[in-house]
């Protein structure tokens, strides 16, 4: 059962998905945010060594209105991206925002992150900016 805190920013989300940025902003020119939420950024900064994105799989925790969503999916290349938040609202304005600048093939599902185990799946790269603060209990978010 979800905890009042994490209810009263599911029905937050739900009225005012974040940020608000319109749907037609392209992501192709946010420069630091391609930089950072790039696989073969984190990787190199991790092994030195260059690993392309094509086949990765990736997850966006806290999608929000898919802003950063789309700049992940302009970042990776070739990647699988896995979208969720636990807004239905949020989840349904990041699906539009990806539709409408191409990115189609985007697996999207209204899931706390405290849930994402029941996808069975393992990831090569996770974003959760401004997620962590949120939780009643960050650690068990990480």
């Amino acid at each position: 059962m979800a905890s009042s805190s994490t209810e009263s920013l599911r029905q937050l989300y739900e009225e005012l998905p974040y940020p608000n940025v319109a749907i037609e902003a392209s992501g192709r020119n946010a420069i630091d945010g391609l930089y950072r939420l790039s696989l073969t950024t984190a990787q190199y900064a991790r092994t030195r060594a260059i690993v392309p994105s094509e086949g990765a799989l990736i997850l966006n925790a806290g999608c929000g209105s898919g802003w950063e969503t789309l700049i992940l999916a302009e970042a990776n290349p070739g990647a699988r991206l896995v979208v969720c938040d636990l807004s239905a609202e949020s989840v349904r304005v990041t699906e539009r925002r990806l539709r409408y600048h191409g990115f189609g093939e985007v697996e999207l599902y209204v899931l706390d992150l405290l849930d994402i185990e029941q996808l069975g799946l393992e990831f090569d790269f996770i974003s959760l900016n401004d997620v962590l603060y949120l939780l009643d209990d960050p650690v068990a978010g990480l």
